[in-house]
Formats: C-alpha cells, sequence, structure tokens
C-alpha cells in the first residue's frame, strides 16, 4: 500500500486572502481539524450540556480536538515505547491505520501559518498582509513529530 500525497490544504490555504486576522486564523484552524475529524472517528457531544449555545459548541471542540490527539499520540507512543522495551509489538496495518498514518503524514505537512490583512483605526482593510501561526495546532503538531522521531529513533 502506498500513502500518497498529502491534500493540498497539509501546504497553504487559499482562502485567507482577504480576511483579517480572527477570520483567516479561525479559516486556517478549520482546516486541520476538519480533515483530522475525518480521519478519526471522532463524535462530537451532542447532548444537553449546562452550556449556552455558544459556551456549548467551544466545550464540544475542545473535547473532539483533545480526543483527537489522544487518538494520535497514543498510537505513537505505545509503538515506540514497545521498541524501547525490545517488546514484541504489532504495526498498525488495514484500512483503519491506513487513516491513522494519513492523518499524521497530514499533521506533519501541515503549515500552521495563516495570513491576513491588517486593518487600520478606522477598521478598514489595509494592503499591509501580515502571517501569523496557529499556537494550538503548531504546539500539537510538534508533539506529534517529537512522537515520531522516537518512533524512528527506536526502529534504528
Amino acid at each position: 500500500m502506498k500513502l500518497g500525497e498529502p491534500k493540498k490544504i497539509a501546504f497553504e490555504s487559499d482562502n485567507d486572502w482577504a480576511m483579517d486576522f480572527w477570520d483567516a486564523q479561525k479559516n486556517r484552524s478549520s482546516e486541520f481539524w476538519k480533515e483530522l475529524e475525518c480521519a478519526f472517528d471522532v463524535v462530537g457531544v451532542k447532548d444537553n450540556k449546562p452550556f449556552s449555545e455558544t459556551d456549548h459548541c467551544s466545550v464540544c471542540t475542545k473535547i473532539v480536538h483533545d480526543k483527537i490527539k489522544e487518538c494520535t499520540l497514543q498510537p505513537l507512543i505505545r509503538l515506540s515505547k514497545a521498541i524501547a522495551d525490545e517488546k514484541h509489538f504489532d504495526l498498525p496495518c488495514g484500512i483503519a491505520h491506513m487513516e491513522f498514518w494519513q492523518a499524521v503524514k497530514f499533521i506533519l505537512a501541515f503549515n500552521t501559518s495563516f495570513d491576513y490583512f491588517t486593518e487600520d483605526e478606522d477598521g478598514n482593510m489595509t494592503d499591509e498582509q501580515e502571517t501569523d501561526y496557529l499556537d494550538d495546532e503548531t504546539t500539537f503538531r510538534y508533539d506529534v513529530v517529537k512522537a515520531c522521531d522516537r518512533l524512528a529513533v527506536g526502529c534504528m
């Protein structure tokens, strides 16, 4: 089986060309998490909770993101620990595991930067474009890089 190339959005976003900081950040973050939500069987919290609609949505989002992080990092950590301890392990394979490795590859290839246009004192967009980075996604990506490094070093 061949993993193939990651999707284009893994590298750059075409959608943040006319957005302010907050919209561009939200758009780029959404590109990242939507791809991973498709790769993992993560179901959001849909039951009634004592939160407002906005709070409920942000709580659901955090729960889903935390579950994706766990589903990504735990298998990598478990594999690298088994290798380091020289114990028997089964390398994940099959269709479900291909989606896992595709997701890992997507995370490693994802460029967490986003471009946005600045605003003047009146709130109008200027022609100046700035670049920033997604904090949570960058931290998660770094954790996956570290876990993959431990896995690769343990295999040598």
